[in-house]
């Protein structure tokens, strides 16, 4: 199962941080971002349910105008503000462990959350896969996929240049 397969589960200016690094296959879709839409927006999430998720957004609409958060669970400002494709590192990743995790009701009902053990096993994985590393969940096997860079890596500049 390939990370486009799955689903997710749980602002300073990009000049003084690392490289933001984003999955190949949406290397187009975030230099049109840059490219048209003043830049990206990466938002974190607040929610227990959704533990280290983040959003990689556009930072203004199709008018020039400041987005709002992407989602009520991500916090009110954004973590990042990036506006240019050097500060954007291109990977490939590949899956590194895979395991089975328990989920509980949300205090609403509505929304399930990551029992406390399961959100410990995750974090401990995704820390144990090095930088970059990210979960999504696998809706048909109730599991937690983690994937890391394979190390073939390149800034968004130079994946503009090889893919015209």
């Amino acid at each position: 199962m390939t990370p486009s397969q799955l689903v997710p589960l749980g602002a300073a200016h990009s000049t003084s941080m690392k490289p933001h690094g984003i999955r190949a296959e949406n290397a187009a879709q975030i230099l049109d971002w840059i490219r048209t839409r003043g830049g990206l927006a990466v938002w974190h999430s607040t929610s227990r349910s959704q533990p280290g998720l983040s959003w990689t957004c556009p930072l203004n609409d199709e008018h020039g105008q400041r987005k709002g958060k992407p989602y009520p669970a991500s916090e009110e400002e954004p973590r990042r503000i990036i506006t240019s494709a050097d500060d954007v590192v291109v990977h490939t990743d590949v899956e590194v462990n895979r395991f089975p995790i328990e989920v509980q009701p949300g205090k609403q009902g509505s929304f399930m959350n990551l029992t406390d053990a399961s959100r410990a096993l995750i974090e401990r994985a995704i820390a144990d896969a090095g930088a970059d590393a990210y979960q999504l969940f696998d809706v048909s096997t109730h599991e937690a996929v983690i994937f890391a860079p394979n190390g073939d890596s390149m800034t968004l500049t130079e994946w503009a240049q090889v893919n015209p």
